[in-house]
């Protein structure tokens, strides 16, 4: 009797783990639905498109670890509050595309050797978005897809050097 009620307690512990989990990922899969396919990915041709988004500013980024030995010749670091969510914003221009590949890489993110490249992932609830062009880089973190794909719209309206 005793070795039933504990096989049927652990059925129910599994039960309601697995439950659980398919519960998680059905919530998962609802907030990273848009996943932005339709987008038109854009890089800024001067980093001085950026200026639109300044008003968003709540903080500007002193340091990026990630530059490394990296030295670009122009700049734009802002955590930018947008439509209540906060959006990490990281816009180098380079001396080559050699340097934005290098930039990618200490991103620890996947990269082509190709002299323009987008790439967008999720990690739980947090997104990037990446885009490079010749020596330009835009570097983008915030919450789920959507509200990131609703933001580069936003910011990248007026861009005309769009990447396929």
């Amino acid at each position: 009797m005793e070795i039933n009620k504990k096989r049927n307690n652990r059925l129910k512990l599994f039960l309601i783990l697995f439950i659980g989990f398919i519960v998680f990922f059905i919530f998962l899969g609802i907030t990273t639905f848009d996943t932005g396919n339709d987008y038109q990915h854009k890089i800024f041709t001067d980093i001085n498109e950026l200026d639109k988004i300044t008003e968003f500013t709540s903080e500007t980024i002193k340091n990026d670890k990630f530059l490394k030995d990296l030295v670009p010749v122009d700049s734009f670091n802002a955590k930018i509050k947008w439509q209540n969510n906060l959006f990490y914003v990281y816009a180098y221009e380079f001396e080559s595309v050699v340097d934005c590949m290098k930039y990618v890489k200490n991103r620890n993110m996947s990269y082509f050797d190709e002299e323009s490249y987008h790439l967008s992932g999720n990690i739980l609830s947090h997104n990037k978005y990446i885009v490079y062009s010749q020596n330009k880089v835009l570097y983008i973190e915030g919450p789920a897809l959507k509200h990131l794909y609703d933001f580069l719209e936003f910011a990248t309206k007026d861009f005309n050097n769009i990447i396929d």
